[in-house]
């Protein structure tokens, strides 16, 4: 397991590479627990376990990127999880019955655990923070690590 430091000046990128083509056919699911403090991320441990790999539709708003990216550099899967830092409540307002209304409410240091393909020994997870586009420009994407998963 190795957990590197914080994000750098040169992580922050316009956009990560992506994968030639989805490769979930993985026989093997690595679930990947992670620590979320301020903006750097922890992995606290990885499980490796038989089975197949289901894919979840891509979440709007501000989320977590996560690549898997094989010993060639080369990224081989990518996946989205709603942004753990940042939990919106809804409630009844009461100013108006029967009307919810939400509130966005920081999660300090918040741990999720993640499931990804384990395709090949020693890939790596690359976790990026995406923005959503600003009016008449794309997303901004930031590094926040890379984690290597590999048996012991």
């Amino acid at each position: 397991m190795l957990a590197l430091g914080p994000v750098s000046a040169e992580a922050q990128v316009s956009k990560p590479q992506s994968p030639a083509k989805a490769e979930t056919d993985s026989q093997r699911i690595a679930f990947v627990h992670l620590r979320f403090t301020g903006a750097q991320v922890q992995l606290v441990g990885f499980k490796i376990v038989p089975g197949r790999f289901k894919t979840a539709p891509e979440p709007a708003g501000e989320r977590i990127l996560l690549q898997v990216v094989g010993s060639s550099g080369k990224p081989l899967w990518e996946g989205w999880l709603n942004d753990p830092r940042t939990r919106v409540l809804e409630f009844e307002d009461t100013r108006q019955p029967r009307r919810r209304t939400g509130m966005a409410v920081a999660v300090p240091n918040p741990e999720v655990v993640v499931r990804v393909p384990f395709i090949e020994e020693g890939q790596t997870i690359q976790i990026w923070n995406v923005t959503p586009p600003a009016k008449g420009s794309g997303p901004h994407y930031q590094r926040l690590n890379s984690v290597q998963l590999r048996e012991r």
